[in-house]
């Protein structure tokens, strides 16, 4: 009723407050859905840089994270967490990693996060500052090792370079671009990839 009446799914009331944020950390994608498919920017950031991928990824909830992926919510913002009376600035794929939600981060690279920006995924034995979820995990540091020395093809970053112009309304502006059937299929199941 309120969308019906005119109101801006996009307006915060106070800090760290609006629709689809509350929508991401009460783990409700069908709620996030309706929210972005009637406008809710997945980008919307407040002072303390969180946006709504943030709790999505605290929770480990894939379903709200892919659907904010999917509406090109902004992967490499770093946001403040507190966690157990400490305060950290991470963005979704370094607090994915130090939460040991590994599925997360392939999730984010095949978004296009870059993980060889991390000296630990280059050269795994160079390093001391290896975050102690990757430490124990060593199946997990070879996978992500892996992806981080294999780049993207080059239609996947074009692909990608396309998706972040488009930016909202990702479905409609595909449909209409002037190219076969199946690259448009492509662009909008990037992750599939």
């Amino acid at each position: 009723m309120l969308l019906q009446a005119g109101s801006d799914v996009n307006m915060t009331t106070c800090e760290e407050c609006c629709p689809l944020m509350v929508a991401s950390i009460l783990r409700c994608p069908t709620l996030v859905k309706f929210f972005l498919d009637h406008g809710a920017n997945p980008g919307i950031r407040f002072a303390c840089g969180i946006t709504p991928i943030l709790p999505a990824v605290c929770n480990h909830d894939t379903q709200t994270i892919r659907l904010l992926l999917e509406y090109n919510s902004p992967i490499n913002l770093p946001g403040r967490i507190i966690r157990r009376r400490e305060e950290f600035y991470f963005d979704p794929c370094e607090l994915a990693i130090h939460l040991g939600f590994f599925d997360v981060v392939e999730l984010l690279y095949d978004y296009g996060y870059n993980l060889s920006k991390y000296p630990y995924l280059v050269d795994p034995m160079g390093t001391i500052d290896t975050p102690a979820t990757l430490k124990e995990n060593t199946l997990a540091l070879g996978q992500l090792c892996s992806l981080a020395s294999n780049p993207h093809s080059l239609f996947k970053v074009s692909a990608l370079t396309i998706r972040k112009v488009l930016q909202k309304n990702l479905h409609d502006k595909v449909r209409l671009l002037p190219l076969p059937s199946s690259l448009q299929e492509d662009l909008l199941c990037l992750a599939a990839h």
